[in-house]
């Protein structure tokens, strides 16, 4: 993927310069991952992470966690296996993360707390949460080994 940043300037001059960055996958880890930062956090975004945002694939599922300091965050899982482990009991509590998994890869920790999914308020019923979490995860491609 390439992007120019030819808004670099309000003259939009044609000896201005032009950036030009181009994104190339880690030949480790090649999951693709979008975290998406909550709109009160400040935005101090690189180029790099907006073209991340730009990248991303409209079809990933949105989870929301509740931190332990009690702040959101919301992960975008565009593959599955997610690659974490939870309790089966609510609230549904993070107990593990897979090294280089999916979810290591978008910075899941452990004790974060599932609240959200696609937008939607888990319920407080664990078999019914559960039941949105499956579905959702079921539409989410499994990437080719």
């Amino acid at each position: 993927m390439m992007l120019c940043g030819c808004c670099q300037s309000q003259q939009g001059q044609a000896d201005d310069p032009v950036v030009t960055t181009r994104l190339e996958p880690d030949p480790v880890l090649q999951i693709p991952v979008l975290t998406v930062t909550p709109p009160d956090e400040p935005s101090g975004t690189s180029l790099a992470a907006k073209a991340v945002d730009a990248a991303a694939p409209s079809h990933g599922i949105t989870f929301s966690f509740e931190l332990p300091d009690k702040s959101v965050r919301d992960i975008v899982f565009v593959e599955r296996p997610l690659g974490m482990d939870f309790t089966s009991t609510m609230p549904m509590f993070v107990t593990a993360v897979k090294p280089q998994s999916h979810a290591d890869v978008a910075g899941v920790k452990p004790r974060w707390i599932i609240t959200h999914v696609q937008g939607a308020r888990l319920p407080a019923d664990l078999t019914a949460a559960m039941g949105e979490i499956l579905r959702a995860v079921k539409s989410l491609p499994v990437p080719k080994a």
